[in-house]
């Protein structure tokens, strides 16, 4: 990243990721069609009967389901799609970022087109944005 110079400063953040040229717009969260849900199910939460395994199951992610920037299955929990379909809103779609709120508290991951259909437990939220709002 490159530091910007004093006179654009104004429009530009400090420090630049590459391919981003453009002068920033200002706006509010609450404008830009962003929404945030969690995985905690109350009673709905699953128990031992409604887990499953690899096979025939759906990614259940917990907090510590991430690596470098990125959802992941490898020691993720499984439930069974019945339940899944019970537990609509924490439905994972591309492009959704998950942030983990216990375990690896803070933790970001950016959910592919490989990891959509998962879905979140209570350890994190999801923030799901029309993509053209936030690029």
């Amino acid at each position: 990243m490159a530091k910007i110079d004093d006179s654009v400063k104004k429009k530009v953040p400090e420090l630049r990721f590459p391919g981003f040229t453009d002068d920033w717009e200002e706006r509010k969260l609450g404008d830009t069609e962003t929404h945030f849900t969690d995985g905690n199910y109350g009673e709905s939460y699953p128990s031992a009967k409604d887990m499953s395994d690899k096979a025939n199951g759906i990614p259940f992610l917990r907090g510590s389901d991430f690596s470098n920037g990125y959802l992941d299955s490898s020691n993720a929990n499984y439930i069974k799609p019945e339940k899944h379909a019970e537990l609509t809103s924490g439905h994972i779609k591309q492009d959704d970022i998950v942030l983990a709120v216990r375990g690896s508290l803070g933790t970001l991951g950016y959910a592919t087109k490989e990891n959509e259909g998962w879905n979140i437990n209570s350890g994190s939220v999801a923030k799901f944005s029309k993509k053209s709002i936030l690029v």
